[in-house]
């Protein structure tokens, strides 16, 4: 019986049908703020002035 080499570096594991990847990930949620997901836009219009003015 021959023996089986094991490769040293393993290849890169597909992503599942439908996910992105982190490099798509991370370009998706730039600029996005979590706090702010779920809140109505009075809500986060003053959150933005109180929590972050350099974006006003």
């Amino acid at each position: 019986m021959k023996k089986r080499k094991l490769s040293k570096k393993s290849p890169p594991k597909p992503t599942p049908r439908g996910l992105p990847t982190m490099k798509e990930f991370r370009e998706a949620m730039k600029g996005v703020d979590l706090w702010e997901m779920d809140k109505p836009p009075e809500v986060v219009a003053r959150g933005r002035k109180i929590r972050r003015p350099w974006l006003t």
